[in-house]
Formats: structure tokens, C-alpha cells, sequence
């Protein structure tokens, strides 16, 4: 798989939706997102969160944080760039 768009930073109030995305090519494609809470922490894997978007309510404890994909076939797997959840 290629990534043809990566995530991009949001940046929403406290309460709105927030989403990542990302454009794959390949066939057969499967997602899986991640989340860093600080700036050299680990990627703890999103339970749920297997589709080429996601979706967050954004709460005071969210902003800041990073959000990346990897997505995988049968031919191997590919890492988004990191997107950072912003504070309007």
C-alpha cells in the first residue's frame, strides 16, 4: 500500500468532533489507528479505530496528542505521518 494523503493537524473546541484521514492505495487495504500522549511516548494502538478515518470528541485531556495510521495488505504495511489534535 502507498498513502496518497496524509493526516493533517484539526484543530477544534473542546466538545466538537475532530477527524483524521487518510487516502490509500492497494488492493485489499486495512487500517488500524494510534495515539501519542506526549511528545516521546509510546503509540498505544486505537481499539475500534480500523477504517481509513477517525473520529474523536475532542476533550481538554485530547489536546496535543498525535494520531497515526499504518495501513497493511498482503503485499506489507505503511505509516502515516503523525497529525496533532490542536485547541481552538
Amino acid at each position: 500500500p502507498v498513502i496518497k494523503t496524509q493526516p493533517k493537524d484539526v484543530m477544534v473546541k473542546p466538545g466538537d468532533k475532530a477527524e483524521f484521514k487518510v487516502k490509500v492505495s492497494g488492493k485489499n487495504v486495512f487500517y488500524q489507528w494510534y495515539r501519542c500522549d506526549a511528545t516521546d511516548g509510546p503509540w498505544v494502538k486505537i481499539e475500534g479505530a480500523n477504517k481509513a478515518s477517525y473520529q474523536i470528541i475532542a476533550q481538554e485531556s485530547d489536546f496535543g496528542c498525535q494520531f497515526r495510521c499504518i495501513a497493511f495488505n498482503a503485499d506489507g504495511q505503511v505509516w502515516s505521518n503523525p497529525a496533532t489534535l490542536l485547541q481552538r
